[in-house]
């Protein structure tokens, strides 16, 4: 049984198929198709199955009767899931704590993100005002060009004024003044 059929797909019948006496294939010579016997879909027909075409001449036949022929579309059969040998392998961090010293040139200053990663890492860490003395990805904050320094001051304003939310969570169980009914 061929699922998902479309047009212009191959088929092969897995099981003969009569033709009826008033059919159009019927009168066009054709009175069985046989097992195996290979065609292309033309379109769909009624219910669950298809018009497909052998040799110029066109027959409804039931998707349960039909098989598609692979062409390298089709999933082989097999286990599912990932494929043997291709599992998450750890990756080598991107810089450990001596190369970020050694290559603080090699970060992008005019970056948005960068900045933007500062300044929650700043909120994080329960800083309200950019302190120039604060410690960043092993970079002084007054190392920073004054243009990151006014950006990164800028975000943490524009967080602030969001407004901080609660740290702690919400308490389940009733609302303050709901009294429950004590039936005993």
């Amino acid at each position: 049984m061929a699922k998902g059929l479309k047009i212009g797909d191959k088929v092969t019948v897995n099981k003969n198929v009569p033709i009826e006496k008033d059919n159009p294939a019927f009168a066009s010579g054709l009175e069985v198709v046989e097992m195996g016997r290979l065609g292309k879909v033309v379109k769909e027909g009624t219910g669950r199955s298809m018009l497909v075409d052998f040799d110029g001449v066109q027959v409804q036949i039931s998707n349960q009767r039909l098989d598609l022929v692979s062409g390298g579309k089709q999933k082989k059969p097999g286990k599912r899931g990932r494929p043997k040998g291709s599992t998450n392998r750890a990756r080598p961090a991107a810089r450990t704590s001596a190369s970020a010293n050694a290559g603080a040139d090699m970060v992008n200053y005019d970056s948005p993100q960068f900045a933007a990663k500062i300044a929650n890492k700043l909120l994080m860490s329960g800083s309200v005002d950019a302190n120039p003395e604060t410690v960043v990805v092993e970079i002084h904050l007054a190392d920073l060009p004054s243009g990151t320094q006014a950006e990164i001051k800028r975000l943490l304003q524009q967080k602030l004024s969001l407004g901080l939310e609660d740290s702690q969570p919400r308490k389940r169980g009733p609302k303050p003044g709901f009294k429950r009914n004590k039936t005993s």
